[in-house]
């Protein structure tokens, strides 16, 4: 497997360097557009807004061996259906123990793996190699903060429901789907918990549904399918560390509670349990729907993408599913929260690679597991027990205007 690295001064502009039984329903031949690429046929981007981003990645005091090369790895999305980030917009700056650090000494580069997600590697400069003006004597410790920034495009979404629903299903996949369609992290369509869900989902559709169809249903069920679907297991420091909360689906239908992540993570499995591509989405949005929203009631959040033949992804949010579509609403008729909404422009995606994180310091039986938004590229010691814990914060930096 081939990486691309391109690395410069984060002050400068950052530059680029099997699958499930399928139903037995109509056949097509598939029209993929590219992963990331803009969608087909009854798909389609509407209007788009600029954001700015950033991640804030705090270290508790670490001691860094001095044959190791230390870095901090956060995984991003560069081009999707729904975003697009400007490469040359990356820039980061560290400080080590409130000391900022020149930005020669912290060079971004950008990892492009064929296949995976992309990600920003940011190095931890060498105390002992490098003078950075830190007082000198018996090393407690280097606590380290990073500021990672970058501007993203973000597109509403228009889907015509009626053309769609006479698109069947594929004769092939595309292979780009193939990490897509099986075993993930949280969600595992061949878990004998999803059975059920699957087998409700048939009962709904029959043997002949169109995949828009089933992926509604499976939307639907997977929203629905917690008693407590707003438990949140927390973290003592008052904020998730690396991320955002999540069990998986497994966990979250064996106890019936969990967050929106872990509704996701259900619905993405039965997705890919009824023949679906299907993926998890970690990004930020705002709490609550209305008029109201503004750029700093943004937190990170789950939601997920379907891909549909002649289509391409398309976006669903199961809390809005289970907020707001009944029982028995028809699955013809265009529900909120799967595709066409006009203010998907407000939601950013940062990554779908989902690495579940569990903190592990004394008494962390009771802390939440995360979908970890950061890393660090070896392994490190800490004055707590267990891998060396980050906290992770990010907040929209700025609101650019409408693009389209």
């Amino acid at each position: 497997m081939s990486i691309c690295l391109l690395a410069l001064p984060c002050a400068a502009l950052a530059q680029v360097a099997d699958a499930p039984t399928e139903c037995p329903l109509a056949q097509t031949e598939p029209a993929s557009p590219p992963d990331g690429r803009p969608p087909l046929g009854p798909l389609r981007r509407t209007t788009s807004r600029l954001w700015g981003v950033q991640l804030t990645v705090s270290l508790p005091p670490i001691v860094v061996p001095a044959n190791v090369s230390e870095a901090i790895l956060i995984p991003v999305t560069l081009l999707d259906t729904w975003s697009i980030a400007d490469v040359r917009s990356f820039s980061a700056r560290m400080s080590i123990n409130q000391r900022p650090i020149a930005p020669a000494l912290t060079p971004l580069t950008i990892l492009q793996r064929p296949g995976r997600e992309s990600q920003v590697e940011v190095p931890i400069p060498d105390i002992n190699r490098t003078p950075l003006g830190l007082p000198t004597g018996p090393d407690p410790g280097m606590q380290v903060m990073l500021d990672l920034e970058w501007t993203v495009e973000c597109f509403s979404v228009a889907l015509d429901e009626a053309a769609a629903m006479r698109i069947g299903w594929p004769q092939s996949w595309p292979d780009e789907l193939a990490r897509w369609r099986g075993t993930s992290a949280g969600s595992d369509p061949a878990d004998p918990s999803i059975s059920p869900l699957r087998d409700a989902v048939r009962a709904v559709c029959g043997d002949d549904a169109p995949p828009l169809a089933v992926a509604k249903a499976c939307v639907r069920a997977g929203s629905q399918s917690l008693r407590n679907p707003n438990f949140h297991q927390g973290s003592p420091m008052g904020v998730f560390t690396r991320g955002v909360e999540v069990r998986g689906a497994t966990a979250a239908l064996r106890d019936q509670q969990g967050t929106v992540a872990d509704l996701t993570c259900i619905c993405v499995a039965l997705l890919r349990s009824a023949g679906l591509p299907a993926r998890a989405v970690i990004g930020l949005a705002n709490e609550s729907d209305g008029p109201a929203q503004s750029a700093s009631d943004k937190e990170l959040t789950v939601w997920g993408e379907v891909w549909l033949p002649q289509c391409g992804w398309v976006p669903f949010d199961p809390d809005r599913v289970r907020g707001g579509v009944g029982a028995n609403a028809p699955l013809v008729q265009r529900w909120g929260g799967f595709g066409t909404e006009a203010d998907w422009e407000q939601w950013i995606p940062i990554t779908h690679e989902v690495n579940i994180f569990r903190p592990t310091p004394p008494g962390s039986a009771n802390l939440a597991t995360v979908a970890a938004l950061c890393r660090l590229k070896t392994q490190v010691s800490s004055g707590v027990a267990g891998p060396t814990d980050m906290l992770l914060q990010t907040r929209v930096a700025n609101r650019g205007r409408p693009q389209r």
